[in-house]
């Protein structure tokens, strides 16, 4: 942690200064000058004014907390921020306001001290604390009352959102730490016994679990090392330390404790300014404890972090403090002569290791104590420890040990860590190892005589990646390489990497453009930036044009790296080999078959820059590894890249470049015969076939494509394939095998010019409707339905008698009743209507019959309306079932059908033939209710629908009503998120004002307002009130006469009535339908409809909202009121108690709500005392509900009485 610190504070202190030069980078200075200024009141404190500085403390932390990740902008404030509130501290401290802590400012002030430490970190803050002589005895007094509070009191507890007593004690416990600096004896500043007493507070405290402890062991390490305290209280600590670290039985130790102990020891080892020989003669007494500690690996990391300091320190301390003569210096290290490409002097030349040599001095060679080995172990095997920071730090551990160290003893350190690189399934010991050559070479002891063993090793790990299961592991050992990569680059000249300049610059750059991880892809940029930079474009070529283009950002897309980026660097000789060998070789067997895809597409994109290469070496290999009877990611990945290469070539193809000058004549022969291949052994079995079969089509589509010559018997074998695919129940293996259909059947089977042979015909056409009209089984519907779409017009339509036949099968089993077998099957619903889109779009209307086959018809004006109908049918698909609703699938193929269907007929040349102003409006209304309704899919897809069609201008879309009113209430023009229900429900109704699509609207925005999604239902039902406040009393009407329609439309129907119910009871208690309520035909009208809603209704939630709206029809006045108030009664009697219940419940406080009814009617005492959800025959309830309805003066109602 320390160290941390150290280099960020390092690092932050340039940053410091550029803050200083700016006007303004702390930007809420003044606000938090003044907050400071509020809870720096020296006085004891009212509860407002504790409030206020609560308040105010609270406002501060969340300052400082913005300037987490960049600290240093408030260094220049960080001087005068401490100082007002150390001042406010000093007086209180100071004064008797310090036996009323909680009634003061001081815990307020010391708490701001800390979340400024936590930010800017507490050695930056230390510097700026009060340290006079005149302090010390003041705050070691103030640190000893708030740990009397501690023990005897917890109001800290209590002010959960205030300052804690704990934050108080670390400012306090930093503030000493800074005292103990003073320049005087401690005997002159402060009395003796205070000494005492403050070692033995920190004793107790270093037992803390939270960060005092971590803050006493600093402060006690701080004020141990003074000279006077070396022969006598330190020594009394490490005999204490002794006797704590003795038991190893961790049964019966205070962790927290021991690591008190421990980190103190380090720390006093860090600042201590006493002789070697002196601590260590302090220490050894320690040395077999502290070794069985380690040697006993507990499992409490932080402990096994300060372990490997402490063998780190120690074992400095056995070894004389130099700097080793024979490390590795670089020399004067100019950027702008690196890119300039200027040649550096003979002075500020590196300094190679022979002259390093030559200027051997006497401590070159000099004893090294036994100990020190021993301290090397055990911080060389903290490098294999599971955690990363004490890897971490046993690797800077490693560096300053070997700092120290003779050259031989070096050397020996290389060779340890170059043995941690020898197992390859211990992924811990490569990160380590990686870690410690970064040090190594960042201090210049890794000399340049050791890379050919070395750098190989380093570009392995920046690849390393370890199949585990499902997974893998390695991301941090690649991502630790590349820091290693980035070491080298700063640590060593251009002349000393030239020779390894090639690997170097190979291995980084197909790491930051294939990396599967993100973080080890930018780790590698900044690697690589670093060589540009460093290294000079001698060494590494194109850099500057590279990094222009893979910079951080554009890295952060994976696609992007591997089609786009990938594909600029290939233009570039140096590293484009290398990238299709790591291709085909490591990333086409990726454990993640989403890397698999990834490669063999970027292979694709780089085949036309090297076809040479990959016609002589990829394509040989790859055919070897899609034959691998075991492996069956190396076999997916293979043929996946075979077939994108041969998708490559296909574009070369059709730039008049002859397939068989591409390519051998026995590679083409390969290729023909692989997919039998594959079959005859059986490589679709066991796990992994389905994965095998969506690469075989993908592999024949691509054949297809690029026309590879084949025979008759090689054709047929490739559609059989296709054919055993497309039954299958995975969605993607169907979708792949019909887009192989479609190649396949367009480059091969050629007919003649009357039309397909009879055997073409029953091979395909025949077999594949046959299967949708005749087959039971669900997959074989959906593959076949979806491949009917993919046949070309040659075998779809060469007569108009069999374009009808496939057109009408798939209407047929498009339609939302369709059933295959005895169950209803939503995808094979959708597939039909997906195949129908292509179907047109394949066939065409009135555009003629293509040249290569002149017998094909066109879609005639009954066909086209007949596809209409289909599409407008599929619109109405609401099938649910236990996946939720399904239908949806087939209202979104619908959608995308209507489209593409009402373009081909508008462009025709007698568009009136196929496309009429009904059509049009069925069209608008039907997208217009879609983006009315719940889900957000089916609303983005109708939303973009409706813009093509509405912006469509080759030709416009005619016979649209309302076409300006439409565009502009739905703000055409602006980019719109469509499913987003707050943004489109609003454009929405204000579409409704067209009296043309008001229905479909409101049908809609109804189903949306009483949907389960919260969200969507109070968007809309806050727009159809805001509506319904502000329309006429002739739009009111026409919303009432909406609810009677679909009432009637959709009568037992449960997905429309019970939002509709819903809507109308909101409507009716944010009293918004007056006006229909007091219309007796409507309410007349309504109540018909509950009655006949309610008979055979057992839908528990569809009777209590017919409940609720017919008594909000009963506080009506006149004779109207009779019959809604007759209903509820009938429902008093209703076989489920549930509903009695509710219904007696709402109807008991409908007639207290209303003003004619006097108060001691026997109405109300009858639904009070009576069970209405007991178990009661139906006798004895109808028995209830008659005496009701005669004490409301009204009778049961003839036709539920029997």
């Amino acid at each position: 942690m320390e160290e941390k610190e150290e280099a960020e504070s390092s690092v932050q202190d340039g940053a410091s200064e550029v803050a200083s030069s700016q006007s303004s980078v702390f930007l809420e200075s003044e606000l938090a000058f003044q907050l400071i200024e509020t809870i720096t009141i020296t006085t004891v404190l009212s509860q407002s004014q504790a409030k206020e500085c609560d308040d105010a403390l609270s406002r501060i932390r969340k300052i400082f907390d913005k300037y987490l990740d960049l600290p240093s902008l408030m260094d220049k404030h960080i001087g005068k921020i401490v100082g007002l509130l150390t001042k406010a501290a000093q007086e209180i401290m100071a004064s008797d306001l310090m036996d009323q802590f909680w009634d003061s400012c001081l815990p307020r002030v010391l708490s701001a001290l800390y979340s400024l430490s936590k930010v800017r970190g507490r050695k930056r803050v230390q510097k700026f604390l009060p340290h006079t002589v005149d302090d010390v005895e003041v705050v070691f007094e103030a640190l000893r009352k708030l740990d009397d509070l501690r023990k005897n009191h917890s109001q800290s507890d209590a002010m959960a959102e205030g300052p804690q007593l704990w934050e108080s004690i670390h400012s306090l416990w930093n503030w000493v730490g800074i005292l103990s600096l003073v320049p005087f004896k401690s005997s002159i500043i402060v009395d003796e016994k205070k000494i005492s007493d403050l070692i033995a507070l920190g004793k107790t405290h270093l037992s803390d679990p939270g960060p005092i402890r971590e803050m006493a062991a600093s402060c006690l390490a701080s004020w141990l090392s003074r000279p006077e305290f070396e022969g006598t209280d330190l020594v009394s600590f490490v005999k204490w330390s002794t006797e704590i670290l003795i038991d190893i039985s961790f049964d019966r130790r205070n962790v927290f404790l021991t690591m008190g102990c421990l980190q103190t020891l380090v720390s006093i080892l860090k600042t201590s300014k006493a002789k070697r020989e002196t601590l260590i003669s302090l220490m050894e007494p320690l040395w077999n404890t502290i070794s069985k500690l380690s040697e006993s690996n507990p499992s409490n990391l932080l402990l096994r972090k300060n372990l490997i300091k402490w063998w780190t320190r120690l074992g400095c301390a056995y070894l004389p403090p130099r700097v080793a003569s024979w490390r590795y210096q670089r020399g004067r290290r100019s950027l702008m002569a690196n890119l300039s490409q200027k040649k550096s002097q003979e002075g500020d030349d590196a300094v190679s290791e022979d002259s390093s040599s030559s200027r051997s001095s006497e401590d070159d060679f000099f004893f090294v104590p036994d100990e020190v080995e021993e301290a090397m172990g055990h911080v060389v095997g903290g490098l294999t420890d599971p955690s990363t920071i004490v890897r971490w730090s046993a690797a800077k551990g490693v560096g300053r040990l070997a700092e120290r160290l003779p050259k031989l003893c070096g050397e020996d350190v290389v060779d340890a860590l170059l043995q941690l690189l020898e197992d390859v399934e211990k992924d811990n010991d490569w990160h380590g190892a990686c870690l410690a050559f970064a040090e190594l070479a960042r201090r210049g002891l890794l000399l340049p005589h050791r890379f050919e063993e070395v750098i190989p090793k380093i570009a392995q790990a920046l690849h390393y990646d370890v199949p585990r299961r499902q997974t893998s592991v390695g991301a941090h050992v690649r991502d630790a390489a590349c820091y290693t990569y980035w070491a080298f680059a700063r640590a060593y000249s251009p002349e000393m990497l030239r020779p390894f300049a090639p690997q170097l610059s190979e291995s980084v750059v197909v790491a930051f453009l294939f990396d599967r991880e993100v973080n080890c892809r930018r780790a590698a940029s900044a690697a690589f930036q670093e060589f540009v930079g460093r290294q000079g474009a001698q060494n590494f070529k194109h850099g500057i044009s590279i990094l222009t283009t893979a910079d951080y950002f554009s890295l952060g897309n994976r696609i992007d790296a591997y089609k786009i980026i990938s594909l600029h660097v290939a233009q570039y000789d140096e590293y484009r080999r290398a990238m299709i060998k790591n291709l085909y070789n490591i990333k086409l067997q990726h454990w993640d078959k989403a890397i698999r895809t990834l490669a063999s597409q970027a292979l694709g994109n780089l085949t036309h820059l090297d076809t040479e290469y990959i016609e002589s070496t990829t394509i040989p290999q790859l055919l070897e590894n899609s034959l691998d009877p075991r492996n069956v990611q190396l076999r997916h990945g293979a043929v996946l890249g075979l077939a994108e290469i041969v998708n490559a070539y296909s574009r070369l193809v059709k730039e008049e470049v002859p397939l068989d000058r591409l390519l051998k004549e026995e590679t083409l022969s390969s290729l023909a015969e692989l997919v039998p291949v594959i079959e005859k052994k059986r490589l679709y079995r066991g796990r992994g076939g389905e994965q095998m079969r969506q690469a075989v089509c993908r592999l024949i589509e691509c054949i297809s494509i690029a026309k590879i010559p084949m025979t008759v018997p090689q054709q047929v074998r490739l559609l059989d394939s296709i054919d055993a695919c497309i039954p299958h129940p995975n969605e993607v293996i169907q979708f792949q095998a019909g887009m192989a259909l479609e190649a396949l059947m367009r480059s091969y089977f050629p007919v003649s010019a009357k039309g397909p042979s009879d055997r073409l015909q029953k091979r395909v056409f025949d077999k594949y409707v046959k299967e949708v009209k005749t087959s039971i089984n669900p997959a074989v519907t959906r593959g076949f339905a979806l491949a009917l779409g993919h046949l070309p017009p040659k075998l779809l339509a060469p007569s108009e008698k069999l374009l009808t036949t496939v057109l009408s099968t798939l209407c047929k089993i498009s339609r939302p009743d369709a059933t295959v077998g005895s169950d209803k099957d939503a995808e094979t619903r959708r597939n039909s209507l997906v195949a129908l889109a292509r179907i047109c779009k394949t066939v065409g209307i009135d555009e003629g019959p293509p040249s290569d086959a002149p017998f094909v018809v066109n879609l005639t004006e009954r066909q086209v309306k007949y596809v209409f109908e289909a599409f407008f049918r599929g619109l109405e698909d609401y099938n649910k079932e236990r996946r939720g609703d399904v239908g949806s699938m087939s209202r979104i193929a619908a959608m995308e059908g209507l489209e593409a269907l009402t373009v081909l007929a508008t462009r025709t040349k007698l568009p009136n033939a196929f496309f009429s102003e009904e059509i049009a409006t069925k069209i608008v209304g039907g997208l217009l209710k879609q983006l009315s309704e719940k889900l957000d899919a089916v609303r983005l897809k109708a939303g973009e629908c409706l813009v093509r069609i509405l912006r469509h201008c080759d030709p416009p879309i005619p016979y649209i009503s309302s076409r300006g009113e439409l565009y502009s209430a739905l703000k055409i023009e602006t980019d719109i998120n469509w499913g987003d229900a707050s943004v489109v429900f609003p454009l929405v109704m204000s579409a409704a004002q067209i009296d043309t699509y008001f229905s479909h609207i409101i049908s809609g925005l109804i189903v949306s307002v009483g949907c389960l999604t919260q969200s969507v239902s109070k968007n809309a039902s806050s727009v159809l009130l805001q509506w319904v406040k502000h329309a006429s009393k002739e739009d009111v009407d026409r919303l009432g006469n909406g609810f009677l329609k679909l009432f009637e439309e959709h009568q037992h129907e449960g997905r429309v009535v019970l939002p509709l119910l819903k809507t109308i009871a909101l409507l009716m208690e944010r009293v918004a339908i007056d006006q229909l309520i007091n219309d007796a035909a409507f309410v007349s009208s309504l109540c018909t409809l509950l009655r006949e809603e309610e008979k055979g209704c057992k839908d528990v939630h569809r009777l209590t909202s017919i409940v609720s709206v017919t008594l909000g029809l009963v506080g009506t006045s006149g004779e109207i009121e009779k019959e809604p108030l007759a209903f509820v009664c009938t429902m008093l009697k209703h076989p489920f108690p549930r509903v009695r219940r509710i219904a007696a419940e709402n109807l008991y406080v409908r007639l207290l709500e209303s003003p004619d009814l006097d108060g001691d009617n026997p109405a109300l005492e009858l639904l009070l005392t009576n069970p209405w959800d007991s178990d009661q025959s139906p006798l004895n309830v109808k028995k209830m509900a008659s005496e009701l309805a005669s004490a409301l003066g009204v009778e049961l109602l003839p036709s539920e009485e029997g």
